[in-house]
């Protein structure tokens, strides 16, 4: 998938569970996320690389659970 904004244009490259998410720029890893499941509710590790704007890639990880979520 593909993902155009003002901050630039990511290909974003998951796994067939959807519980792990790589976001690059020119090739280059901006973001990864990997979903871990607890018994009560699942949480996120979300790494986001030095020089990316964190807001925006914290809020394109919301966005990548929203539409894996929709899908279940």
């Amino acid at each position: 998938a593909k993902v155009t904004s003002a901050f630039g244009d990511f290909k974003v490259k998951g796994n067939v569970f959807a519980w792990d998410f790589n976001f690059f720029r020119d090739n280059v890893a901006a973001m990864t996320i990997s979903k871990k499941i607890l018994r009560i509710a699942d949480s996120y590790a979300v790494d986001v690389a030095q020089g990316e704007n964190d807001a925006f890639m914290l809020a394109l990880a919301v966005i990548v659970d929203a539409v894996y979520q929709r899908k279940r």
